[in-house]
C-alpha cells in the first residue's frame, strides 16, 4: 500500500506529460544509478536501492527521508544509499517494480533482492537496516526531517515492520539473522510457561492444617450436648441395671 502508479513510457513521465523536475540535487549524499550503473552480484556493498518516478507524490514525501539515510550512511562501509529514476531506465523484470517507490535491499552476493515494506520514516528503514547489515546510524547523527508524534496506527505498523524483520544475532557472524517474528513467539512462549508455572504454583500448596479447639471450644460444645434433650450414656446404663434388678 502507498505507492505510486506503475511507471509510464520512458523518461517524460506519464505519457507525454511535461517532465517533473528531478527530487534529488547535485549535491545529494545518495548515489545515483542507471541500467548500465548498477550493483551486480560482485558488488562489494550491501545497496539499499530506491526505484523511483519524479512526478510520484510518495516519491517526493520519500526524497528528503531518503537524504537523511544518505547522510547517515555516507561514511558506512558496508552500506550504499542509492536512488535510480525507474522511468528514464529499463529494469529486469525479475526486480518486479510495479510502483513507486520501491525500495530493494541487495546484498551484493547474487541473491534475489529483499523488498522493504515497512514504514518509510527514518527510525524504521534505519532500524530495518542495522537488522540486515548490521550498520548504525552515528550517535551524533540528527535527521533534518522531524518525525511526526506516533499514532495508534503508526504503532500498528512499526509491530508489523518489527514482525517481518530479521535482527543480525550480536554475539553471532554477520548474516546470522533471527526474524522478528520469531523473537515475538519466543516472549509469548516465555510469558506462556511463567504462567503456567505460576498456576501450579497457587493451586499445589499445601491445605492448611486442622484448627485446634480450645479449652473453652469444648466445654461450649459439651454443653450444647447436655442441652440438646439427649439422654446422657452413664443414664441410659443405670436405667438397664435398675430394670435388670426388678426382674
Amino acid at each position: 500500500g502507498g505507492r505510486g502508479a506503475p511507471r509510464g513510457g520512458g523518461a517524460g513521465g506519464r505519457g507525454g506529460e511535461q517532465k517533473a523536475p528531478p527530487l534529488y540535487g547535485k549535491d545529494s549524499e545518495i548515489k545515483s544509478l542507471n541500467s548500465k550503473k548498477f550493483p551486480g552480484a560482485d558488488a562489494k556493498h550491501t545497496w539499499l536501492v530506491e526505484f523511483y518516478a519524479p512526478w510520484c507524490g510518495h516519491c517526493k514525501k520519500l526524497a528528503p527521508i531518503w537524504e537523511d539515510l544518505g547522510n547517515a550512511f555516507k561514511d558506512d562501509d558496508k552500506l550504499v544509499i542509492a536512488k535510480i529514476d525507474a522511468t528514464a531506465n529499463d529494469l529486469p523484470a525479475s526486480l518486479n517494480v510495479r510502483g513507486f517507490p520501491t525500495l530493494l535491499l541487495f546484498k551484493g552476493d547474487g541473491s534475489t533482492p529483499h523488498m522493504y515494506d515497512g514504514a518509510r520514516d527514518f527510525k524504521a528503514i534505519a532500524a530495518y537496516l542495522e537488522g540486515k547489515t548490521g550498520s548504525k546510524v552515528p550517535a551524533d547523527f540528527v535527521p533534518l526531517v522531524k518525525e511526526a508524534p506516533l499514532k495508534f496506527n503508526d504503532f500498528e505498523k512499526q509491530m508489523l515492520q518489527f514482525l517481518a524483520t530479521d535482527f543480525q544475532l550480536p554475539w553471532a557472524e554477520d548474516g546470522t539473522t533471527i526474524s522478528g517474528l520469531y523473537i515475538a513467539a519466543l516472549i509469548v512462549f516465555l510469558l506462556f510457561v511463567a504462567a503456567v508455572a505460576l498456576i501450579i504454583a497457587v493451586f499445589s500448596r499445601d491445605p492448611p492444617p486442622p484448627k485446634k479447639e480450645t479449652k473453652k471450644e469444648k466445654k461450649e460444645e459439651k454443653k450444647e450436648e447436655d442441652d440438646d434433650g439427649t439422654t446422657p450414656a452413664s443414664w441410659e446404663e443405670e436405667e438397664e441395671e435398675d430394670v435388670g434388678g426388678g426382674a
